[in-house]
């Protein structure tokens, strides 16, 4: 029983490290690689950038749909590899810093970003029991605050004593560090999801009279329809459309009023990293503190 409890302990800590891990580095590169495009291009190739960067996720995500069957943890290495091999050449290649090639290196990190956001779930989804995992998101998602959080801070100071080309070389090792971890972490769900392991325990199904499959409430219609979304799904995708609207108007306000206040690229980058943990600071506080208190009283489609 203990050395159950210590494997499932030793799995949670190596899934929420890698989390970590891998926010802190897309965090390092997306704003080291905004400022730079932001003083080559200009505020007004935020739309153009942001308008790009959906147009290639929604295809690879189409592609995704039809090609990528299981193994999620495979997709997650095998784009997390792609990505520093593209940052390796990113800081060593001469004239890189051309601001198309600085714009398809600030693409790729932020579609890798959307990509590992997806599959990063489906990896959960592997390794844990359905009720285990929604008790263990919470503690893996704060992880993720955490290192965005920590990358901000530890990017304010490091611009203080090294340009941006310097962060950017030293963040492949984070990549490094991150794809370690992740091989411990498959190793781990291997060793405590076999069936000899003491933490493996087979959902048994609820066979209690009152919870008959036989006796199971009938779904509505509109749920089981395979050639639709639902009257829900379809508010849903509208609230979305408007949500991320909103979202990209206020960020290219904001790129404007921040690229024409700093000068540089390192103090525009630091404000931009200290900025970034301010606001994931308060979104870590407010989940710790208010969101369990909130949904427990509302519903959450009303919230």
């Amino acid at each position: 029983m203990a050395k159950g409890l210590a494997e499932k302990r030793w799995l949670l800590f190596l899934v929420s490290a890698y989390q970590f891990l891998v926010k802190a580095m897309v965090s390092i590169f997306i704003v080291t690689s905004l400022t730079i495009f932001l003083k080559k291009a200009g505020s007004k190739g935020m739309p153009y950038f942001y308008t790009a960067m959906n147009i290639v996720f929604i295809t690879i995500q189409s592609f995704a749909a039809r090609k990528l069957k299981g193994n999620s943890a495979g997709y997650l290495s095998t784009s997390a590899w792609a990505i520093c091999v593209l940052a390796i050449l990113r800081v060593t290649l001469p004239g890189a810093d051309h601001l198309y090639l600085v714009t398809a290196f600030l693409l790729s990190v932020a579609v890798y970003d959307l990509f590992f956001n997806q599959f990063f779930i489906n990896f959960c989804n592997d390794i844990y029991p359905l009720q285990e995992g929604k008790a263990n998101l919470p503690f893996i998602s704060a992880f993720g605050s955490l290192g965005y959080i920590a990358s901000g801070v530890v990017l304010k100071l490091a611009l203080s004593v090294v340009d941006i080309r310097t962060v950017m070389a030293a963040n492949v090792v984070t990549i490094l560090v991150s794809q370690g971890v992740l091989v411990l972490a498959r190793r781990a769900a291997r060793l405590r999801n076999s069936p000899a392991s003491p933490a493996h325990s087979p959902a048994k199904p609820d066979i209690s009279p009152s919870h008959s499959p036989d006796d199971s409430p009938a779904q509505p219609a509109e749920e089981l329809a395979p050639d639709g979304i639902g009257s829900l799904g379809k508010f849903l995708v509208l609230v979305f459309f408007f949500q991320m609207f909103g979202k990209y108007w206020l960020d290219y306000q904001y790129a404007k009023t921040i690229n024409a206040a700093f000068t540089t690229e390192e103090e525009l980058a630091s404000f931009i990293a200290m900025f970034c943990a301010c606001c994931d600071f308060l979104v870590l506080g407010s989940l710790m503190g208010l969101t369990g208190r909130l949904l427990k009283r509302i519903r959450l489609s009303t919230a």
